[in-house]
């Protein structure tokens, strides 16, 4: 989490997160949970005779997928997805874009025309599929296939050419990514922000998903997926706007905690010494002394 990659990426997400914010925007975050129809409590009491849990249950069996947005009014329950899939993931980037679309379509009629929008996602798969114009070629491709979409862009190359060197020159040209759920948001004046990579202590609907749980496993004692279903439906109903408020204030706090870290790095940043490279420097003197 301390390196220049994961520092860069939060830097530049909080800039865009402290502007959406000192602008007025609504924001909303995105996440998808799973549930199966054995939930239940990870501990229960036992008698004598060994007897206490509600289910000898064996796997998870079918489940629930949940995808929800969350804003400090609650969740969102008109935009509120659950279906049912088994135990394979079966999220994909086609029915997380169509969600989308409605989601977005919702919001902004809800909230008019003119009030500014961000929905907030992880960096999910299914939620970073390219757009057709801007997906690169791939290297088990044809090279009659790259040559095509070489031509395509009116990117000029000789017909002498190998194939590596055309994936080659492809690469040295490839357009900025340009994400299909962006697209599709934008159709509605509704940004799209993604959070870094493997910091979800950022969304705050993450523990939403753990009180969610929580009284799923509770609650359920029938182990049928429409009793899951139900019971996610009264919980999340049941969420307060003190409830996501204190989610939130969860997550300013972790905010702070990262700007703090990454602002005394680069403070010191001059003072800290590469030893790598003073190695590296002392081994090169060593070398020349000895040529010499």
């Amino acid at each position: 989490m301390d390196s220049v990659a994961f520092q860069a990426q939060r830097a530049a997400y909080f800039r865009k997160i402290d502007q959406l914010r000192l602008n007025n925007s609504i924001l909303y975050y995105h996440d998808e949970t799973w549930l199966s129809r054995n939930e239940e409590k990870a501990v229960v009491w036992f008698d004598d005779q060994g007897y206490g849990r509600l289910r000898n249950s064996q796997g998870k069996g079918q489940r629930l997928a949940i995808s929800a947005l969350l804003s400090q009014n609650g969740f969102h329950l008109r935009s509120l997805d659950i279906f049912k899939c088994d135990e394979v993931h079966s999220m994909d980037s086609n029915h997380f874009v169509t969600w989308m679309d409605s989601a977005a379509s919702t919001l902004r009629s809800e909230h008019g025309k003119t009030t500014k929008i961000a929905i907030i996602i992880d960096n999910a798969k299914w939620h970073n599929k390219l757009t057709p114009e801007s997906e690169p070629p791939k290297r088990s491709w044809k090279k009659q296939l790259i040559a095509d979409w070489l031509t395509t862009r009116k990117i000029k190359y000789e017909l002498y050419m190998t194939k590596a060197e055309l994936i080659q020159l492809a690469f040295a040209h490839l357009p900025p990514k340009e994400f299909l759920v962006d697209k599709v948001a934008s159709k509605y004046n509704i940004e799209i922000v993604r959070i870094p990579v493997k910091h979800c202590v950022l969304n705050p609907i993450e523990l939403g998903w753990s009180g969610l749980k929580n009284y799923v496993r509770r609650q359920n004692v029938h182990f049928s997926l429409n009793d899951v279903e139900q019971l996610c439906n009264e919980w999340l109903a049941a969420c307060t706007p003190e409830h996501a408020s204190g989610y939130f204030a969860h997550v300013y706090k972790q905010e702070e905690i990262f700007k703090t870290a990454d602002k005394y790095v680069e403070e010191i940043e001059d003072d800290l010494i590469d030893s790598e490279d003073d190695a590296d420097h002392d081994t090169s003197n060593d070398d020349d002394d000895v040529d010499d």
